[in-house]
């Protein structure tokens, strides 16, 4: 039976007193040419891991990596990611997180993967985390370039 949260996981940070929205943007050098956006969502109250802002570097030689709180406590440090569509109307970038495990309550995904969505004309963004073996869970909210 799947599980309807994945929140052990997401929550882990919070519940140790650790701000979201300070862990979610280090200290980035933007190399010349880069674009860094920072893109925010109001996850519903049940929501267990939506993060509530997404860092997304994407230089201009084509790599991309992605920074928010779940990758800040679980790895420590930005990961790599892709572009799956970059038209006039919008860019959608990708990424997976591998064994992700709650040390309070056991949960485990093997994989989580996530997508987010930015609507070129407004900025208006979406996410999509899909943590294996548990419900999917989606956001809307909207980034900024930085």
């Amino acid at each position: 039976m799947r599980k309807i949260l994945f929140g052990a996981l997401a929550l882990l940070p919070l519940a140790l007193g650790l701000a979201p929205a300070a862990q979610a943007e280090p200290r980035i050098k933007v190399p010349p040419g880069a674009k860094l956006m920072v893109c925010t969502f109001n996850p519903s109250a049940r929501s267990g891991i939506v993060p509530n802002e997404v860092v997304i570097l994407q230089e201009k030689g084509g790599r991309v990596t992605a920074y928010d709180p779940v990758i800040d406590f679980y790895i420590g440090q930005p990961v790599g990611a892709r572009v799956l569509v970059d038209n006039d109307r919008r860019t959608t970038w990708a990424w997976d997180l591998k064994k992700l495990q709650s040390k309070s309550s056991g949960d485990y995904a093997p994989s989580v993967a996530v997508r987010l969505t930015m609507q070129k004309a407004d900025l208006r963004a979406s996410i999509s985390v899909k943590p294996q073996g548990y419900l999917d869970e989606r956001a809307q909210g909207k980034c900024v370039q930085r």
